[in-house]
């Protein structure tokens, strides 16, 4: 599945407590682990959820934008995040 420009938000928070978050800078988007101080960029959301949520770009199978979430589908469940615009 491929990224889209359509999804409105700037940051998605992976684990409620922002530890762990993506974040777009223009066209890329910024995988960030504050625990470990690591940051990745990746050229599509659907590559840097694969590697926030330690799965295969393959197996996100949907990414849809709700009003202040972002629903990211597996084959065997979709997880929400919450997300927003800086």
């Amino acid at each position: 599945m491929e990224s889209t420009r359509e999804v409105p938000f700037t940051s998605i928070d992976l684990d409620n407590d922002g530890l762990y978050f993506i974040a777009r800078d223009g066209d890329a988007w910024v995988y960030v682990d504050a625990e470990d101080r690591l940051v990745k960029v990746f050229g599509s959301l659907v590559d840097a959820l694969a590697y926030g949520l330690h799965v295969s770009p393959e197996d996100i199978t949907e990414v849809v934008a709700g009003e202040g979430e972002l629903r990211v589908c597996l084959p065997k469940e979709c997880l929400e995040f919450k997300a927003w615009v800086d």
